[in-house]
């Protein structure tokens, strides 16, 4: 990795591509790490990365998956009850069968922590200094 100087100035020279390509790379990875989680595709969807200038010399990168499962699969959830709101009962499928029932009692998840392994200082850090050397 290139020591803070050489980051500083390429950040001032080429801190816009280094945004845009991080930006890249981060949405890429997310997508990846998400996809072992994928069902409806609602939470891939969900994936926002943007990029912003917050002055001449320095970017922002901001990742976010604002669905409740993105939480609740890197976090983990305990077990619940889950009963519907604006209707009588819950409809889902099993095993090929539509099923109706008025309460679920979830059993809750392990933490995946898949956001907070893609998002690490480390993997970001990684991701950096492949574009301070070019």
């Amino acid at each position: 990795m290139a020591d803070a100087s050489g980051l500083r100035r390429a950040v001032e020279s080429r801190g816009g591509f280094i945004a845009r390509r991080l930006a890249i790379d981060v949405d890429r990875d997310l997508h990846e790490a998400a996809a072992a989680h994928r069902r409806t595709g609602e939470m891939d969807d969900a994936i926002r990365v943007t990029q912003s200038r917050t002055s001449p010399t320095s970017w922002k990168v901001t990742a976010e998956v604002p669905v409740i499962q993105a939480a609740t699969t890197d976090r983990g959830a305990r077990p619940h009850i889950i009963r519907p709101r604006k209707a009588k009962a819950l409809r889902f499928v099993v095993d090929g069968r539509v099923v109706f029932a008025r309460v679920v009692h979830h059993p809750g998840n392990r933490p995946s922590r898949w956001f907070s392994k893609t998002m690490n200082a480390d993997h970001v850090r990684g991701l950096l200094s492949r574009f301070v050397g070019r």
